[in-house]
């Protein structure tokens, strides 16, 4: 595993997800989930490394002990690129009222609501990786495909952990609600490994440079 690339991968495409869920902040829906959508379109077009979206990476047939390092490193370097964003935000004195409101209505949420909210979160978005990076179409479609499971999921009110990591750093709330909607979001994201483990699947840039070796 080239643990460096993959670092510096995952540190951006948290700030792509810090930077669409910052600006959907306010909007009506679905609006919001339209604007958030733009940090996965980012994310897949520029081949970065988001969590949620690499669950799908069970299916590949790498061992369980590979994959939990990987995820692991991912988490982190998305975790370290959603806080910097925030602290960005913060710094660059922005009204963060709406933002505060947010984080503390995930924070508090009890912690099996949050796991159940994570598991259709991660359903709607690793099917809009998935279809985003196997159906061929062009670039105007693509980002149709993969704009519409993910306003489902924002304007449902699913909970995804990595834009969770922006809204509790941002609200400076606590972080604990990562817990069970990191959890929900493995559920969520095998349960589309299981639907499509047999699928093929074209290759991408994100595809063309083996995650785990």
């Amino acid at each position: 595993m080239d643990t460096g690339r993959v670092f510096k991968d995952s540190i951006f495409a948290g700030m792509c997800i810090a930077l669409g869920g910052f600006a959907s902040v306010g909007l009506a829906k679905p609006f919001n989930g339209i604007i958030f959508s733009a940090g996965l379109v980012m994310i897949i077009f520029l081949g970065l490394q988001l969590f949620t979206g690499n669950i799908l990476r069970a299916k590949e047939g790498f061992s369980w002990e590979m994959l939990w390092k990987f995820w692991g490193l991912v988490y982190l370097g998305n975790f370290v690129g959603c806080f910097l964003s925030a602290w960005i935000v913060i710094l660059s004195g922005f009204n963060l009222e709406a933002t505060t409101a947010i984080a503390t209505t995930k924070a508090n949420l009890p912690f099996m609501e949050a796991f159940w909210r994570g598991i259709f979160c991660n359903v709607l978005v690793c099917i809009a990786a998935y279809l985003g990076k196997s159906i061929p179409a062009p670039t105007a479609g693509k980002i149709l495909i993969i704009m519409l499971p993910v306003t489902l999921f924002v304007i449902s009110g699913y909970e995804h952990s990595v834009a969770d990591m922006f809204y509790f750093s941002a609200g400076k709330t606590s972080l604990f609600n990562l817990i069970p909607i990191t959890i929900g979001n493995i559920v969520g994201g095998l349960l589309v490994v299981l639907c499509i483990k047999n699928k093929p699947q074209t290759e991408t840039v994100a595809e063309k440079e083996p995650a785990i070796k």
